[in-house]
């Protein structure tokens, strides 16, 4: 048996250079089984610790702080460590994952990792593995959330939030478009319930509507309005609650740029979102979901340019350059982007055509993305 989820945890706190693991603290493998070893009594080797980081068999609660008092790791991270174990040990013996034993503090922290979790697992193309782990986290944070609580901040309300929010995307992500509104329903209503209590939960709720109706109807006519309000203004408001340009305040604005061009035929939207990328300072590298959500990005404009023949914004867009992360979901995007493209441009190039159709159909298979794969068979029929 595999322990993966420790294993992966552990990834965090070495590199491999050459053939030999190399910890935060410049320790070796062997230098830090040693040190363990004296603080246990002779209970581990460097053999028992190299099965362990190759998740053939676990650490104990005490070896794992044992690591972790050497490392000194904070809380955080120690608390994360005992919960893959926990992980792994419910998967080893056959048990339901349960989370009665948490006091409310080890509920923010276990969430917390478990989000940064599934957030790295959205933007590296693995987010359907994810599912569970948001559901896991709403039952766990829901008895925190009290509507209309009188309290003006609870930590536990933005995780509640993401937990929603990242379970909604990935349910999106994979939706039909006459199904999406349906499916997601239900997390729409968790959000609202509590929008005085945060903004966020406004910023998330308005996020998936834009998002939803951008898949719904991106087969057929667009709607310009919900509820009475006008759709892309409704994704410029989830785009402004973003304290600051993360993944998901991009992807609010790419919800406003499309929205915006094909619901309202609003040219000047492409021209606002151009200039906000143009200005902004922040470096994409620091952050791979950024990175990767600004290829989503540009991916739309270009596709937004091919159709408004915008020939001097669609030149300084370096289209088709391999992504710098290992990422499915987005090479299945920019495949659909290229085929849209070949057609709208009445490009006759059969083998290029093959190729990003078998790529694309392979991506959508083993990701189970049946929107994709549909639409990929309609672009190459």
């Amino acid at each position: 048996m595999h322990y993966d989820h420790l294993a992966k945890a552990l990834r965090s706190y070495y590199v491999v250079v050459g053939n030999r693991f190399v910890f935060l603290n410049g320790m070796s493998l062997n230098q830090l089984a040693i040190e363990m070893n004296d603080r246990l009594d002779g209970e581990i080797d460097a053999s028992i610790f190299s099965k362990v980081l190759n998740a053939d068999r676990l650490f104990s609660p005490h070896q794992i702080e044992a690591f972790s008092d050497i490392l000194k790791l904070n809380t955080y991270h120690r608390k994360w460590l005992h919960f893959c174990l926990y992980r792994d040990q419910c998967i080893e013996n056959g048990t339901e994952i349960t989370f009665d034993f948490l006091h409310p503090t080890d509920t923010y922290y276990y969430c917390k990792a478990i989000l940064k979790e599934i957030h790295d697992s959205m933007y590296s193309g693995e987010a359907q593995s994810s599912l569970a782990l948001t559901e896991y986290c709403i039952e766990l944070l829901e008895p925190h959330i009290i509507p209309e609580s009188s309290r003006k901040f609870n930590k536990l309300i933005l995780l509640y939030c993401k937990a929603v929010y990242f379970h909604a995307r990935i349910i999106s992500s994979s939706a039909l478009p006459n199904e999406v509104f349906t499916r997601i329903n239900l997390d729409l209503h968790r959000l609202l319930r509590i929008e005085r209590q945060s903004f966020f939960a406004r910023a998330y709720r308005l996020t998936l509507i834009t998002n939803a109706q951008y898949i719904a109807t991106n087969y057929g006519k667009y709607l310009t309005s919900i509820l009475g309000h006008n759709v892309s203004q409704l994704a410029w408001e989830a785009y402004t609650l973003f304290p600051h340009i993360n993944s998901e305040a991009i992807f609010a604005l790419r919800n406003f740029l499309v929205i915006s061009e094909y619901a309202h035929k609003d040219q000047e939207a492409f021209e606002h979102v151009y200039d906000i990328i143009k200005k902004s300072e922040l470096d994409k590298k620091e952050d791979f979901a950024i990175e990767i959500a600004y290829k989503h990005l540009h991916t739309s404009m270009l596709k937004i340019s091919v159709n408004n023949k915008n020939k001097n914004i669609l030149s300084q867009f370096k289209f088709g350059e391999d992504c710098e992360y290992d990422n499915d979901v987005y090479d299945l995007s920019n495949i659909r982007a290229q085929l849209e493209i070949m057609n709208k441009l009445k490009m006759n190039d059969k083998t290029t055509q093959k190729k990003l159709k078998e790529r694309g159909l392979y991506i959508a298979h083993i990701k189970n993305y049946v929107r994709h794969e549909k639409n990929i068979l309609l672009l190459t029929q």
